[in-house]
């Protein structure tokens, strides 16, 4: 899209959020409020993305339910925006907070609770903590096994990241 553009529709996105916010964040809250946080990234606002992703999760909590799954869906949204920014330290902090929501409403062996899980191994191995991504992947294997099978894509692919960040920290 043109930068130009680009600007010009964030700056109309945010002054219809300044007049008609409540109204926006009927139901689940309107997709345009999140396209502006993303369209921030690309353009090279890294830090006005995530700000902007923050703010979001706060009023989705003011104007929904704190444990609502547009508030969690947007919170996991944040961490992903953390990471993809640069921030992989913010991103795992941001992503455990989620994965103990996560497990506090599904419980820890839930599908989203592995999922994110996982999705903080990977992160500690990106901030070069191969020991601390081999301990969260560590027991992963179990629970993916016994949640989808030994067989199943998720699981062997939870197997293979086990044993690069294993072959990662044994070559530290």
């Amino acid at each position: 899209m043109d930068p130009d553009l680009a600007q010009a529709l964030r700056a109309a996105v945010g002054e219809l959020h300044a007049h008609t916010a409540p109204v926006l964040w009927d139901h689940h809250g309107h997709t345009v409020l999140e396209r502006v946080g993303a369209s921030l990234l690309p353009v090279g606002q890294a830090g006005a993305a995530v700000a902007h992703a923050r703010g979001l999760c706060r009023e989705s909590a003011a104007h929904h339910d704190p444990d609502d799954f547009v508030t969690g869906n947007l919170r996991h949204q944040l961490a992903v925006l953390c990471a993809q920014a640069g921030d992989q330290v913010g991103a795992i902090a941001e992503f455990e907070a989620v994965r103990d929501d996560q497990a506090r409403r599904h419980g820890p062996d839930s599908a989203s609770v592995l999922s994110t899980r996982a999705l903080i191994a990977g992160l500690r191995g990106q901030v070069r903590d191969p020991a601390g991504a081999v301990a969260d992947h560590a027991a992963l294997p179990a629970d993916y096994t016994r949640l989808y099978g030994p067989d199943n894509v998720v699981t062997r692919s939870c197997r293979r990241n086990l044993a690069y960040w294993r072959s990662v920290a044994d070559a530290t």
